[in-house]
């Protein structure tokens, strides 16, 4: 009998496990644009039942959901920046000629987030990894 405690997975397997289910997702939403729903509608949706089946789950393990003002304004601003950033990648599944291009661009928020990285943890400036963002970014200028 495994308990939930015990079921530990490191960042690595849960960010494979993200990329794969993701790319699912956005394969679906796709389709669903292919056939007539709007982007829009589509991240209403998405967000919506996600959240709620989130908040269900949170409710069964009887998480706290509070927020300590210090958080307030970060979480409001996650919030801001998922809605239209959820809502702008939707539309640019709908609208690109192919999948892989619009999260090829959006994939180049490895840019920001490395940046991020240095700036705000111990994380140290690699040259190989800093050859690694600029490649990812050359590709991204090849697609757009």
């Amino acid at each position: 009998n495994l308990r939930l405690a015990e079921f530990r997975l490191d960042w690595l397997t849960w960010a494979l496990a993200a990329s794969l289910l993701f790319a699912a997702m956005t394969i679906f939403v796709r389709m669903a644009t292919d056939g007539g729903i709007g982007g829009e509608v589509a991240t209403v949706v998405v967000l919506v039942v996600s959240g709620s089946l989130f908040f269900v789950s949170s409710l069964l393990s009887r998480s706290s959901f509070r927020v300590e003002k210090k958080h307030v304004g970060l979480m409001i601003g996650a919030i801001a920046f998922a809605a239209v950033g959820n809502a702008a990648n939707f539309i640019s599944y709908q609208l690109a000629p192919n999948l892989a291009y619009a999260i090829a661009i959006d994939n180049g928020r490895i840019i920001i987030l490395y940046v991020a990285g240095l700036l705000m943890y111990a994380e140290r400036l690699h040259r190989v990894k800093v050859f690694g963002i600029a490649l990812t970014f050359v590709g991204v200028l090849l697609l757009s």
